[in-house]
């Protein structure tokens, strides 16, 4: 059976040496910011949904929060488990399903892990599942790319070379999707990998708050939580809080 682009390109480690700075460092900035406005309480319990390699998930622990981290690449929680931290567990697990229900004070899902999905009622079941791993006045935090800015401002073609590996890098905004093209040169070795996210719009989000039964606190730009401006925001991050 063929598998889908997410676990190719996931299980990879070109994904990492791509992303791996970058990740770092917006992954400690944001934690930080996000953590001091949610005021978030030592000992609450968070769970990251698409947590890779774990980053996001030791940056919070190190906060004295109680963290579980999900991610459907085997690869990626094997890494995070061999680095373990206090207070920090791991798991196998697809995200359209729910975790654990009603387990939770706090729901993460950030750096763009939604939209993986081909259909907008699979990606709304993923939104699903993420409220249901909350408790009641529990609060999802939802990290996304933001459409309006993407389609303005679409870089078509670049190329980047890190550690001596070239990545050239395409993209294009179909119907129902934005895809990234990754074609990968290491010395004499050729890998081919793409990225697909669904797109999804506020309007599109705050309709499935609604049905969710979630109260929208917050909507933030960027990592330093400026406010959202819908053409100029490179992100759109939805603090929402589970009604009882």
């Amino acid at each position: 059976m063929e598998k889908f682009w997410y676990e190719n390109w996931f299980d990879s480690k070109y994904y990492e040496i791509l992303y791996e700075k970058r990740n770092y460092l917006e992954a400690k900035i944001f934690i930080h910011n996000i953590c001091n406005h949610l005021n978030i309480k030592l000992n609450s319990k968070i769970l990251d949904i698409g947590c890779g390699k774990g980053r996001h998930c030791f940056i919070l622990s190190k906060k004295g929060l109680k963290v579980d981290g999900i991610d459907l690449s085997s690869r990626n929680i094997n890494y995070a488990k061999n680095k373990e931290h206090k207070n920090c567990n791991f798991y196998v697990h697809n995200m359209i399903n729910s975790f654990k229900n009603m387990e939770y004070d706090y729901v993460f899902n950030i750096f763009t892990s939604f939209g993986y999905f081909k259909t907008y009622q699979d990606n709304e079941k993923v939104f699903t599942s993420c409220v249901n791993n909350l408790k009641d006045d529990g609060i999802f935090v939802l990290d996304f790319l933001n459409l309006e800015y993407i389609i303005k401002n679409l870089i078509k073609s670049e190329t980047k070379k890190v550690s001596k590996i070239e990545f050239d890098i395409k993209r294009e905004i179909t119907k129902n999707q934005i895809i990234k093209y990754i074609n990968i040169r290491d010395y004499d070795k050729v890998f081919n990998y793409k990225e697909e996210v669904f797109k999804l719009s506020l309007k599109d989000f705050k309709e499935m708050a609604n049905r969710q039964g979630l109260k929208i606190d917050n909507i933030f730009g960027d990592y330093k939580l400026n406010k959202f401006k819908p053409t100029e925001s490179e992100r759109l991050i939805l603090i929402m809080k589970k009604l009882n």
